[in-house]
């Protein structure tokens, strides 16, 4: 078989290189080739997403706002904004499952002496950083007016920083890390 090069010119006038063969040509089959018609395409499966659960405002006093600012404030300062409001997520989280009367319940709660953060139990009980403490405010307002933040963690009741590791860590099931916290259910 030889193959010779043919230039040519295609209609946009742009150079091209064909090839041609001097190969015999193959005699068309003589069996009648009949051709499917698709009339319509196999559907697929319906996805099943799950719909996220959708919260209204979150009622509340002044004095909740303030218990949430807080403890957003002395757990999650230094943490992005998103893990700022995982701890306000936590916090109403356990008001709603654990049926308590406000957020400031849940804020000082105790169980056995023990706090149900950390903070409580250490004593703190003003903020000293002016603007962080305006910022946790701030992020407390946002939350109590669409706690529909902070995605996987509606379930979540627990957390901790990512330098520690608590007993009752290896008891609960892992959601994800925000900034430097563990977030369990």
């Amino acid at each position: 078989m030889r193959i010779t090069p043919v230039i040519g010119v295609m209609l946009l006038s742009v150079p091209f290189l064909a090839i041609r063969s001097s190969a015999p040509i193959i005699d068309p089959p003589t069996k009648q080739i009949t051709t499917a018609v698709i009339t319509e395409l196999p559907k697929k499966p319906p996805v099943h997403k799950k719909k996220p659960v959708i919260v209204a405002a979150v009622p509340h006093s002044g004095v909740e706002l303030h218990c949430l600012a807080k403890n957003i404030y002395f757990e999650a300062r230094g943490e992005p904004l998103e893990g700022q409001k995982a701890v306000a997520r936590v916090t109403y989280n356990r008001k709603r499952v654990l049926k308590m009367d406000s957020l400031c319940d849940v804020v000082y709660h105790k169980a056995k002496g023990t706090c149900a953060f950390s903070w409580v139990c250490q004593g703190y009980s003003e903020p000293k950083h002016e603007e962080a403490w305006r910022r946790a405010i701030r992020v407390a307002e946002d939350f109590l007016r669409n706690p529909n933040c902070c995605a996987g963690l509606e379930k979540a009741l627990y957390f901790h920083a990512d330098y520690i590791t608590p007993l009752w860590a290896a008891e609960r099931a892992f959601i994800r890390q925000i900034g430097t916290h563990l977030f369990y259910k």
